[in-house]
């Protein structure tokens, strides 16, 4: 009887290592995708940014432009959109603006004065199974012919379940394309048209040439779009020649592509290098750039999660090497009004100033019940300043679980008018210029060893996943 029992747990234990493996073995891998670089002219980039504050009198106001222009770009839409937003929802808490039904209504409002243009709406699947009151706005637009497409796809529909609702692999991309005027317009984005994201502050950048190319072909792929009508326009579709780069697109350690970097020469008046940066590509080129930095660089970072050890090691030894590094940081106390503890930030932000001599100087963004939800990192050098933003944090992603991301990378001269904006927005914000923006360091503080605790547990689990 003893034997018989021992040779039952047995199986079972054998079939329990099959089924993990199998579960494993089905999983989405990760990608690291960097696109060939493209060389714009200035006037095609703008930097655009929500901010929630306080004026000189300590009342909240909300300076927001990001959604302002998502809606220009749907209204002044000829022949197609694609919009890719993760989180899509409402909420009970009447005094947030209302992003969701407004999206909503826009993108309806355009189907309906333009009954033949293709218009794809793609999410993430996480906004209704687990949020299903979301589900009416999704109908809405399902009923008014948008095509709504949940992604990423996979084709094992356990695995998939299980992924959403323990909310990993998710498609946290947030972007618009579309055409108008012959141009094609891109706005990438750290913002959610999410009625609790409202008074999130953020940043995006908008192009008008070429970097819609790479955001185009990748949603093909990763969305299965295949729409004739908008590939009838795209092949059509003339843009003005020259600028780009020589760019040899390799197989990249993730699954992915990384695109080598190989330009010189050409496209001399269009002084702005851009490249679309997806999924694990913006913590690849993070990494590498903050590898070459020494006593000539200035590096700014405005961001709601920094966690990513190898990142915060490189930032350490950024400042050893002389690099002077200016950090804001989200609290992380409230996460969608639900407590956080600090968690990885305030950690993370003390490990940071310890080990570098208090070389690295850190600010937290004054909340009001709001996230600073940026991800933003410029570095400069004595000519250029490089500039990586959109829907990444610094945060350490799984192997085979990494998010579906959208981010841009811009390198552009010191004296140009994207650097300037760039500079100009964090500059204000960390100086508190004319407003109450960020707050010292020891405001916020903590020396808690149950958070470093927390932070080193959270950090050894994800390793596990």
């Amino acid at each position: 009887m003893k034997k018989r029992t021992i040779k039952i747990l047995l199986t079972i234990i054998s079939l329990l290592i099959i089924l993990i493996l199998i579960y494993y073995i089905s999983l989405p891998k990760g990608r690291t995708i960097i696109s060939p670089t493209h060389q714009i002219s200035e006037d095609s980039i703008q930097f655009l940014s929500d901010l929630t504050y306080e004026d000189k009198n300590q009342n909240i106001q909300y300076n927001q432009e990001i959604f302002n222009k998502t809606y220009n770009i749907i209204q002044n839409a000829e022949n197609f959109i694609i919009i890719n937003m993760f989180l899509f929802g409402t909420t009970k808490e009447p005094h947030l603006k209302n992003l969701t039904q407004e999206l909503t209504t826009q993108l309806i409002n355009k189907k309906q004065s333009n009954p033949n243009m293709p218009i794809y709406f793609i999410t993430d699947k996480f906004n209704i199974i687990n949020k299903p009151y979301n589900k009416p706005f999704i109908n809405q637009l399902e009923q008014n012919n948008i095509n709504i497409i949940y992604t990423p796809i996979n084709k094992n529909p356990i695995t998939n379940y299980l992924l959403k609702k323990a909310k990993k692999r998710l498609n946290h991309r947030k972007f618009i394309i579309a055409d108008n005027n012959n141009q094609i317009h891109t706005l990438i984005t750290s913002a959610n048209p999410h009625d609790q994201s409202s008074p999130n502050s953020n940043t995006a950048i908008l192009i008008k040439e070429k970097i819609w190319q790479d955001v185009y072909n990748l949603e093909i792929k990763d969305a299965n779009i295949n729409n004739q009508q908008i590939q009838s326009f795209i092949d059509n579709f003339q843009e003005p020649v020259g600028g780009d780069e020589g760019i040899i697109p390799i197989k990249g350690g993730m699954g992915g592509l990384i695109g080598i970097d190989n330009a010189e020469g050409e496209g001399e008046n269009k002084p702005i290098k851009v490249q679309y940066l997806a999924d694990n590509g913006l913590m690849h080129s993070l990494k590498k750039e903050l590898s070459k930095t020494n006593q000539e660089h200035t590096i700014n970072i405005a961001m709601f999660t920094l966690s990513d050890k190898k990142t915060t090691n490189q930032l350490i030894q950024a400042s050893k090497r002389g690099a002077n590094i200016n950090i804001i940081l989200d609290t992380n106390d409230f996460f969608f009004s639900q407590q956080k503890f600090g968690i990885p930030n305030k950690p993370v932000a003390e490990k940071l100033l310890k080990e570098s001599n208090n070389k690295i100087n850190i600010r937290w963004y004054k909340s009001h019940g709001e996230q600073f939800h940026t991800k933003l990192i410029t570095i400069t050098n004595q000519t250029h300043t490089t500039i990586l933003t959109g829907s990444t944090n610094i945060a350490n992603n799984n192997i085979r679980l990494y998010n579906l991301q959208s981010d841009i990378k811009i390198t552009s001269p010191n004296n140009s008018s994207i650097t300037k904006q760039t500079n100009d927005y964090f500059n204000k914000i960390y100086n508190n210029q004319n407003r109450i923006y960020t707050t010292d360091y020891n405001i916020y503080k903590s020396t808690s060893t149950l958070k470093k605790l927390r932070y080193e547990w959270e950090q050894f689990i994800r390793l596990l996943q």
